[in-house]
């Protein structure tokens, strides 16, 4: 059983796409990938690997590369908005390596892109094509074409959208969703370690507390220090990940917390702070139809409470080639493809919207060892190298008490 190789037209030249690119690849499948951009590059910031994600790369071939760019903390520090006071130390590092079978990396985002990109170039040197803004995508019996304001078209067997949150291919199929503001931002910077070497900084650490948090985390070894800070903010803003933001802003959303928060706000680059509205989106039905698929924020767009986001990408190229490989036609295979990621992917949208409202409405010394703090560590155990193509091997175990704030719509 499993689909011979096929031509495969990949929308988006992201993390999404490039890992469904090479798992693809790896299976045999001719691919080729466009990209809006004028040049194949990630910007942004740091990047959260958990361990479900590292085995899903290693799946793929990248775990030398992977180890290499990453980095390990070896415990996570909460601290008290207030006080400034160490309110929880927990374990990771090798801790977490035994207790879900693969690391906890942090890394920058721009490194586990190009990672990805110089593993396809090795099996498809002529794979990316850049410069190409999709502006529909259409179907017959036998293929999918994928129309471009350059005049191209690329069609294929199969069409798969990681044209992310904003996703040309998902709106001309199924119309595009309405996203809803939050009234929360989130402000990310990376700064050199040198910058904050004073403060003796753990590697990763938090501090959570009324409608706002502060955390930061190590790049490149040590190199670098990922700084986000997060808050309620009443005035509308703009989805764009990349817009830029002062001191003053971060300033103003934590007066009255406590000196380290304010020490880390003075050390942000008066030059180098994206601010991120953050928007929500439900839970999306459609996962494919007839020759075109879908991945990662394309199609299960999620805010960063879990840090699962770039994860859930991940994890959806292994199992699309995956069911390629068990099913006996690309028509079963998409079927179950949904089937497949939709309880995981909904749990983790719905788990990541309850647990920002959870963070912001408790005090955290309540907070800290409950289950919705916890949540996230249910997700962790999942390998989509070798879990069954079930959906209900997919989805994380919800303990009681917060089964109700992550009830699906579905029943779940």
């Amino acid at each position: 059983m499993g689909i011979g190789p096929q031509q495969v037209v990949i929308v988006g030249g992201g993390i999404g796409g490039l890992a469904t690119a090479l798992a693809l690849l790896r299976r045999g499948d001719s691919v080729r990938i466009f990209e809006q951009a004028p040049e194949l590059k990630e910007i942004g910031a740091g990047l959260t690997i958990s361990p479900n994600a590292t085995r899903a790369l290693i799946s793929l071939g990248l775990g030398d590369a992977v180890a290499a760019i990453g980095s390990v903390p070896d415990e996570s520090v909460t601290y008290h908005w207030e006080s400034g006071d160490v309110i929880r130390r927990r374990s990771m590092g090798d801790h977490y390596l035994r207790e879900y079978g693969g690391h906890y990396y942090h890394m920058h985002r721009a490194d586990l892109h190009a990672a990805l990109l110089a593993e396809v170039r090795k099996l498809a040197p002529d794979a990316v094509h850049t410069d190409h803004v999709a502006t529909g995508v259409e179907q017959d019996e036998t293929s999918a074409t994928v129309r471009f304001t350059n005049g191209a078209r690329a069609t294929g067997d199969l069409v798969i959208g990681a044209d992310g949150v904003r996703s040309i291919t998902y709106a001309t199929l199924f119309g595009a969703t309405p996203p809803t503001f939050t009234n929360r931002v989130a402000w990310r910077a990376v700064v050199p370690a040198a910058a904050v070497a004073d403060l003796g900084l753990a590697k990763m650490g938090s501090i959570p507390g009324p409608e706002r948090t502060a955390s930061w985390y190590n790049l490149r070894g040590g190199e670098l220090i990922n700084l986000v800070f997060m808050s309620r903010w009443d005035a509308w803003v703009d989805e764009d990940w990349r817009a830029r933001a002062t001191i003053d802003d971060v300033r103003e959303a934590f007066v009255g917390w406590c000196p380290l928060t304010r020490e880390l706000i003075e050390r942000l680059p008066a030059d180098g702070i994206l601010r991120w509205g953050l928007f929500d989106r439900p839970p999306y039905e459609h996962w494919s139809q007839g020759h075109i698929a879908f991945v990662g924020d394309a199609v299960h767009p999620m805010l960063p409470y879990m840090g699962q986001g770039a994860a859930m990408a991940i994890e959806d190229a292994v199992i699309l080639a995956r069911l390629f490989d068990a099913e006996a036609s690309q028509a079963d295979a998409l079927a179950r493809y949904g089937e497949v990621r939709r309880p995981r992917t909904d749990w983790i949208q719905m788990a990541s919207r309850q647990r920002a409202d959870f963070w912001e409405k408790t005090d955290p010394r309540a907070q800290l060892g409950t289950a919705m703090a916890d949540a996230h560590l249910a997700i962790y155990p999942y390998d989509a190298a070798t879990a069954p193509l079930t959906a209900g091997a997919s989805r994380p175990p919800i303990a009681d008490d917060i089964s109700s704030a992550v009830a699906l719509s579905s029943g779940a």
